[in-house]
This record gives C-alpha cells, structure tokens and sequence, in this order.
C-alpha cells in the first residue's frame, strides 16, 4: 500500500517472472542481476483501477559462511509513466 498526493492510496499487486545471473566475487560473496516482467495490478480508494505488465531490472549481492547468506538488493519497476522503487533485506537458505 502506498500513499499518493494528500489524500489517495494505492494498493499494488503483482505476480513477476525473472532470469537472475549470479558472479562469484570472493569467498563467501556473490552479486547478481535480475531482468524480467511483472504483472501487475492497482487499486486506487478513489475507484480509478489500473492493469498492465513492464518490465523490471534488479541487482544485490549474497554474503555468508556455507549455505545461510545474507541477501540485499534493490528492484526498479516501470509501471506505465511511474517508477517504484524496492529494497529488500533476507536471509537465503538452500535446501539441496
């Protein structure tokens, strides 16, 4: 949920499919980039709804001992003429 102008809010919803190249760095650290396309969905409290898909790019890097790594990374969606922003802080687990 976001807020916009002084009175609207906005509820996001989405689904995305994305490719990810990873890079060994150093022991322990990996970075990697994300490109894909998300579905998305708006609700506005106002009634003005809104669809589409675009494209959206990403990039982080992993860091830990063994199979738990730290994970950060930053995603830019275009959602038609606005630009969103996410952050994203994580722990990573494999389980093979």
């Amino acid at each position: 949920m976001g807020r916009f102008g002084k009175d609207s809010e906005a509820e996001l919803y989405g689904i995305e499919a994305a490719a990810i190249g990873r890079a060994h760095v150093a022991n322990g650290t990996d970075v990697f980039l994300r490109a894909g396309v998300l579905g998305w969905d708006v609700d506005f409290d106002h009634g003005n709804d809104d669809e589409g898909t675009d494209g959206f790019w990403g990039l982080g890097f992993t860091y830990g001992l063994d199979k738990l790594k730290f994970r950060d990374s930053v995603n830019r969606y275009s959602l038609d003429d606005v630009d969103v922003e996410t952050y994203t802080l994580g722990l990573e687990y494999p389980f093979n």
